[in-house]
């Protein structure tokens, strides 16, 4: 029985061999491909992504985040419906002209197509040049060009459109930082507007500048008059008129001044040193909300002009052309790899029949 698979052995394995090499070579159907190159290119011009924007993780993409995501989008069943839209490749890849095993069945499911898809399209990034290779498989070459032609412009118009969603949202962003600014400002505003009427005081600070103006001066009628009354004391009697007045005007100096004083020190609601801190406080918090508005309005006005031209540029480095030969499928190869196979099998399986006989034996 052995002596016998041995005899046949050679026949049984070549056989699939010689059936599946004459398939390949005269009855598969050439696929044509049609290839491009491109790269996303960002535009340096103009005005870069604004701080703001970028500290709260709005910034833009970068090209190689956008090439990333290319790299998905050429695969994704998204752009598969909308090349089936505009080409038709359920008719052409279900074509009767195709050969059994190269051609869609007619009731593949959508997974089905899908993968069938994927298979004939492709994308890659090379690791020298960094630019993404595009290669679109069809079983005509004017097909194949016209796939490829879609491929790019559907790929380009993804990159505008992921670029542009990007923008739009960092305007709405914006829009909305300066509206709040624009609320914080407003009520900072109102609050210094109700201490003034309160107080009925345009600015407590330079009403203080007056006051201390006053005291100076009183302080130095006062000194002049103490040393009025040390002359007349020097030669007047301590009843005469002339020091009764003086020091009379003395005391009514030294009142006013302690009186003047204690408003720009003292306790109370005309307390002039608090009115002022306080007056400083909403001062400096009108500041901060001025200067919060005029960066959230710039950053806006940036973020509007940046949504208004293109961020990024789909550049296509090589075009894809009219194939005037097939590429797959690539005979020789599957040929001399189907007898390779073929070899290897036979010689485990006559290895595998050897070692039976001889433990029979």
């Amino acid at each position: 029985m052995i002596k016998h698979l041995q005899k046949y052995l050679f026949w049984v394995i070549l056989l699939p061999v010689i059936v599946v090499s004459v398939y390949i070579g005269y009855f598969m159907t050439d696929r044509y491909a049609a290839e491009a190159a491109v790269m996303v290119k960002q535009n340096n011009q103009g005005p870069s992504v604004s701080g703001l924007g970028e500290a709260l993780g709005l910034g833009s993409a970068t090209s190689a985040e956008d090439e990333r995501l290319l790299l998905a989008y050429v695969h994704s069943p998204d752009l598969l419906a909308k090349v089936q839209e505009e080409l038709d490749l359920h008719a052409h890849y279900t074509s009767p002209d195709i050969d059994w095993y190269s051609r869609l069945p007619e009731d593949a499911t959508r997974e089905d197509f899908l993968e069938y898809y994927r298979n004939h399209v492709s994308i890659a990034q090379d690791g020298t040049t960094g630019l993404l290779e595009i290669e679109a498989q069809a079983f005509t070459p004017e097909f194949a060009l016209d796939l490829n032609r879609w491929l790019l412009q559907f790929s380009e118009s993804f990159v505008n459109e992921i670029n542009q969603a990007l923008a739009d949202q960092q305007v709405a962003f914006m829009r909305e930082e300066v509206e709040r600014t624009q609320d914080v400002l407003r009520v900072e505003k109102q609050a210094l507007l109700n201490f003034q009427n309160t107080n009925r005081t345009f600015s407590p600070e330079g009403q203080s500048q007056a006051l201390s103006s006053v005291i100076n001066t009183l302080e130095s009628e006062l000194v002049q008059e103490e040393t009025q009354l040390s002359q007349f004391q020097s030669y007047l009697n301590e009843d005469a008129p002339q020091i009764v007045s003086t020091r009379s005007r003395i005391a009514a100096l030294r009142q006013e001044i302690e009186r003047q004083k204690s408003r720009l020190v003292g306790q109370g609601d005309d307390n002039l040193n608090e009115l002022n801190a306080e007056y400083n406080n909403l001062l400096l918090n009108l500041e901060f909300a001025t200067n919060a508005y005029t960066t959230a309005l710039s950053a806006f006005e940036q973020a509007r002009s940046e949504a208004s031209r293109k961020l990024r540029n789909l550049v296509v480095v090589s075009s894809p052309q009219l194939a005037e030969e097939a590429r797959y499928p690539d005979r020789t190869y599957w040929i001399i790899t189907w007898l390779l196979g073929a070899f290897l099998v036979f010689a485990i399986a006559r290895l595998i029949l050897s070692i039976v006989r001889e433990h029979k034996d």
